[in-house]
């Protein structure tokens, strides 16, 4: 699970690829696609701890950029998330809920 985070590393200004000796540095990337946060707790603190294994709904809000999806864990059918406080979301995201049927 601790590798959803490194999508927060890929969406850099420079991107360097090495192949074998060389390598090739591009100051203007190709623009990243959007990427799919999954949220697999219920937990929330108000300051999100990007260390932890975890993705709770804040920190997908804050990882997330424009236009990402947000979805959440099959293990969260039926629970609450409790909210320390309110989450300002500023930028347009998709937030696929699991839906109760």
């Amino acid at each position: 699970m601790g590798d959803r985070r490194k999508l927060l590393w890929t969406r850099t200004a420079l991107v360097a690829v090495a192949v074998g000796a060389a390598s090739l540095v591009a100051s203007n990337p190709s623009p990243v696609e959007a990427a799919t946060f999954v949220v697999d707790s219920t937990a929330d603190a108000v300051i999100p701890d990007l260390n932890d294994d975890e993705v709770t709904l804040r920190e997908a809000v804050f990882l997330a950029d424009p236009g990402d999806t947000i979805q959440f864990d099959s293990s969260l059918f039926a629970e609450t998330i409790d909210l320390v406080q309110s989450i300002r979301v500023d930028k347009t995201l998709t937030i696929v809920g699991l839906g109760i049927t």
